[in-house]
Order: structure tokens, then C-alpha cells, then sequence
């Protein structure tokens, strides 16, 4: 079950969010066969986070201009536990 996220999200971070989830999803099943329970570190950041906040991180993250979010899972103490960052790709300096 994906979080309620709501609509006030562009149409671009909402599509991010999904194919995000999506790969997370596609990531877990490799590794351990279902879903298990996660919890989210958004940005280094030392709390972990729910499904629903990360959602919410991820998409106010594309709509404020950082255009790729990664991510790294990892078991450790807590669970498992995924790692997510936002940045910004850098402008290409070759002409088009």
C-alpha cells in the first residue's frame, strides 16, 4: 500500500514519487522476497522517518527544484532502513 500523499504535489514529483517507490519495491523483492517494514533517513538526517513522511519529503524535494532523489537500502539495528538523498544534476556545459 502506497502512502496517502494527497494532490498538492505537481504532476512531476507525484510520477518521481511512484517510480521511486516502484524500484524500491522491485529492490526489496530481490533481496528478501516481500516487503518488509522500512523506515526512512531523509538526507543524513539521525530520526527515522515513516512511509508517509518519506513520501512527503520526496515529492516537496522535486517540487522546491532538486531534480534526483537516490537511494540506498540497508539493514541495520532499526530494520531495514532506506537511505534517501536529493540533489541537483549540475547543467551540462557542452553545446547542444
Amino acid at each position: 500500500m502506497k502512502p496517502d500523499v494527497g494532490d498538492s504535489f505537481s504532476p512531476r514529483a507525484l510520477e518521481m514519487f511512484q517510480h521511486l517507490f516502484v524500484d524500491i519495491d522491485e529492490e526489496l523483492g530481490a533481496q528478501w522476497g516481500q516487503r518488509p517494514e522500512l523506515w526512512y533517513r531523509l538526507d543524513g538526517q539521525e530520526q527515522l522517518f515513516d512511509e508517509e513522511a518519506a513520501a512527503r519529503w520526496i515529492m516537496e524535494s522535486i517540487d522546491a527544484g532538486f531534480d534526483r532523489i537516490t537511494h540506498a537500502i540497508h539493514r541495520g539495528a532499526d530494520g531495514i532502513v532506506v537511505n534517501l538523498t536529493a540533489s541537483q544534476e549540475r547543467a551540462s556545459s557542452a553545446s547542444v
